[in-house]
């Protein structure tokens, strides 16, 4: 009896444990997630500063003081500054933010992401080095070099990132880019017109080039047909 009763003692001792650990774990996950889009939606309102965006120092930076500065807002209870926070990022309109260029990029990738999955075999992409807020993407300027494939599935033309020893993340042979050289393939600044671009096109095997250009005060995508 005394066996089985203490089975049960420790059963029971084991499994509060595990729903505590549990609940415990549950709630600092759903307080990370939600301070952090907090973190990022106010980011939204404030300077866009390359030396802030990113996810390495000292991009980081201005994320976590503001969740710091959530976390003791919290702990002392300063409910005032919380409510008006939520207030602050309750209705972001990111086109009257420093912002709006890089929003109109990437909902200009989206776009493009919607086409065929044939017509996406045949594409490439060109982003020029002149477009200065898809190269600022991060203070990581490597990074640039990956986005537009990442959200369109469709390889891009001369997007390889230019080495730049002010980059939070300098490390110039990571990212696979050692590999590139192998293949004698570099950064290139130099801005191409459509007939470069057709050349590239054709020895790649591809038919069409997408090109996002400045348009006053956006941007746009332009379609080039290299067909031979």
């Amino acid at each position: 009896m005394i066996k089985n009763n203490l089975i049960k003692f420790l059963f029971f001792i084991f499994f509060f444990i595990c729903i505590f650990f549990a609940i415990k774990n549950t709630l600092i996950l759903g307080a990370h997630f939600i301070l952090s889009n907090i973190a990022i939606r106010e980011a939204f309102l404030l300077k866009n500063d390359i030396n802030f965006k990113g996810i390495r120092e000292p991009g980081q930076k201005r994320y976590f003081g503001l969740i710091y500065k959530y976390v003791s807002d919290i702990k002392n209870f300063n409910f005032d500054k919380i409510i008006k926070t939520f207030n602050k990022i309750k209705k972001i309109d990111i086109n009257k933010t420093e912002f709006k260029a890089e929003y109109n990029i990437i909902n200009l990738l989206n776009q493009i992401s919607l086409i065929s999955p044939y017509e996406k075999k045949i594409t490439g992409i060109y982003i020029s080095k002149d477009i200065i807020p898809y190269w600022n993407l991060s203070c990581d300027k490597y990074l640039s070099s990956f986005v537009s494939t990442a959200i369109t599935n469709i390889v891009m033309i001369k997007g390889l990132s230019s080495y730049d020893p002010k980059a939070c993340y300098g490390h110039e042979k990571e990212y696979g880019f050692a590999r590139y050289k192998q293949y004698n393939k570099y950064p290139s600044n130099t801005k191409l017109n459509k007939t470069d671009l057709c050349k590239i096109a054709i020895n790649e095997k591809l038919e069409k080039i997408i090109e996002i250009v400045k348009y006053n005060d956006l941007f746009k995508f332009i379609i080039y047909e290299c067909k031979i």
